[in-house]
């Protein structure tokens, strides 16, 4: 070799070297769109390790050069949905439930009825105690009784007899007694069975075919 091809040699630049930096800086930017793209693939995953590939490079001017990366921790994310912590506390504990209770039609308003209507209780079948037992009954009904008498004459049939504004507390009276409904009629002067019958509202005579409750 002359000198002058020496000299030419020595002076010819090497190239290698800028193409190796060229190669390391294409895996570093492979290297960080690897990470990424492993960060974006898996958000609902644990962290784990990823190894990243064996990279290898051959150029004209030197031997081939392998480059490799150290394993890479992949950071993911977890997302967990945020629950809102319930303030409300449930009492299971057992709820009491107040009956309502009604009352029925004679009760309230027929009480007052019943006690509103003066009544006198007649023996008319000249049988001991019918007029006293009848008043009893009447009394534990709610009815308000006057001294129970005896009548001038003797009846057959049991009778109610009633003023004007008293009907249904005679129908109540002759169920009491179990007088038949028939047999209720309106006071008059007529049909008074005793003379002095002024303060009373109801008259009732007990006959010979009486069925008080005992």
């Amino acid at each position: 070799m002359s000198q002058d091809s020496s000299v030419a040699e020595m002076l010819k630049p090497d190239n290698s070297n800028v193409k190796r930096g060229f190669v390391l800086v294409g895996l570093a930017v492979l290297l960080g769109l690897f990470m990424s793209m492993q960060v974006l693939n898996g958000p609902d995953q644990a962290n784990e390790i990823v190894a990243a590939p064996t990279v290898s490079i051959e150029d004209d001017t030197a031997s081939s050069v392998t480059v490799e990366v150290a394993e890479t921790t992949r950071v993911t994310r977890q997302v967990s949905p945020i629950t809102a912590a319930s303030n409300t506390s449930v009492d299971d504990s057992e709820t009491s439930v107040e009956e309502e209770t009604t009352t029925t039609p004679t009760t309230a308003s027929t009480a007052t009825a019943r006690a509103s209507a003066v009544v006198q209780v007649l023996n008319g079948a000249r049988f001991s105690g019918v007029a006293s037992a009848a008043s009893d009954v009447l009394e534990d009904d709610g009815f308000e009784l006057v001294t129970p008498g005896d009548t001038p004459e003797v009846y057959n049939n049991s009778t109610v007899l009633y003023s004007e504004g008293f009907a249904s507390q005679a129908q109540a009276i002759a169920a009491a007694l179990n007088i038949d409904s028939d047999a209720l009629q309106i006071l008059t002067s007529q049909n008074q069975p005793i003379d002095d019958v002024a303060d009373v509202d109801i008259v009732v005579v007990v006959g010979k075919d009486e069925t008080i409750p005992r």
